[in-house]
Order: C-alpha cells, then sequence, then structure tokens
C-alpha cells in the first residue's frame, strides 16, 4: 500500500484483511457443520468487515471502545451509509451477535446450547427433545454473505480482492458473490 494512504485507510484495509480471512474460514468451515467454531468465526469477520468500513471514520480506539458489539456496529454502519434496506438485516445480526456467547466455553459449559445453521434458506430449528429449555442459535449463512457482500460495497471495493489469497478449498466455499475469479 502507498505511503499516500491515510491511517485509517491502512486501518480499514487491515480489518478487510482480516475479516475477509475470517470469513473465508467460516464458510469452510460451516460447510462440514463444524459447530460451534463456524458461527463464533461468522460472528468476529462480520465484526472487523464492519469495522473495516467504520475505520475510515473512525479512531481505531473508537472502534475498540464498542468492541465485539454486532448490534452496536451495525447501527453505526447502517447510520453512516443511510441504506434503507440494510434494516432488513437487522434480525441477522441480532441472533449472530448472540452467538459471542459461544466464544468461551462458560455459557457451554454451564447453559449448554442448541445451535442450527442454515446455508441457504433459513428454515425452521430443528427440536430435539430435551433442548427446548437450552439457550437457542439460529443462523442462516445466505444472509450472512449478502451482509458482507454489503460492507464490501460500501467500502467501495470489489467484493472478491480480499479473497484471492485465500486457500483454493476455502475459495470453493465461498457463495460466487465473493468467490475470486481465477
Amino acid at each position: 500500500m502507498s505511503n499516500n494512504y491515510t491511517r485509517n485507510e491502512k486501518m480499514s484495509d487491515a480489518f478487510l484483511v482480516l475479516g475477509s480471512q475470517y470469513y473465508a474460514h467460516a464458510r469452510y468451515s460451516a460447510q462440514f457443520y463444524y459447530l460451534p467454531v463456524c458461527v463464533t468465526l461468522f460472528h468476529h469477520a462480520i465484526e472487523l468487515l464492519l469495522k473495516g468500513f467504520l475505520s475510515k471514520r473512525k479512531s481505531s480506539s473508537d472502534l475498540k471502545k464498542m468492541g465485539h458489539n454486532l448490534v452496536a456496529l451495525w447501527e453505526q454502519f447502517k447510520a453512516e451509509t443511510g441504506n434503507p434496506a440494510l434494516t432488513n438485516f437487522d434480525k441477522t445480526i441480532r441472533l449472530l451477535d448472540q452467538v459471542e456467547l459461544l466464544r468461551y466455553p462458560d455459557s457451554i459449559v454451564d447453559d449448554g446450547f442448541a445451535l442450527h445453521i442454515s446455508l441457504t434458506t433459513p428454515s425452521s430449528p430443528i427440536r430435539i427433545p430435551g433442548t427446548e429449555e437450552l439457550p437457542q442459535y439460529n443462523v442462516t449463512v445466505r444472509d450472512l454473505d449478502t451482509i458482507a457482500v454489503e460492507i464490501f460495497e460500501a467500502c467501495n471495493v470489489a467484493t472478491t480482492l480480499y479473497f484471492k489469497d485465500a486457500p483454493t478449498d476455502f475459495k470453493n466455499a465461498l457463495p460466487s458473490s465473493l468467490r475470486p475469479k481465477d
């Protein structure tokens, strides 16, 4: 990257690089239903991609204060883009934000969990007898793919640019909207 870039532009690029790497790992893991790790990877990926956009206008210390709170980052993203259609993904962001609890084993050990992940069309979660009292987590990957594309477009960068160096198996796990053309 040229020295003509501001620190905020460099931070944005770094967040997008890291976010895309987490996203590629998440997408690859999701196709094998490698749970709960794939959903925590998605959480981190979307967080970093949102910070990639927001870092163009906010300092890294401001972003650190926002922490891992996807709902707050999403609200800021929506406000700055001014795109009313993004409200269609508020529920998806809320549901993904909840999986942050699975990042550390405390809640897994203390409360357990039931996790339903859908790669394409959201479906009704499978209800397994005896799991009704467990915390329920539902994630639809197709919606996360659309959110990732929206973030890259708001950053005014090619959605595939940041995935070009991913391992081939990871690229193959990406949807066509994010997969680089070889």
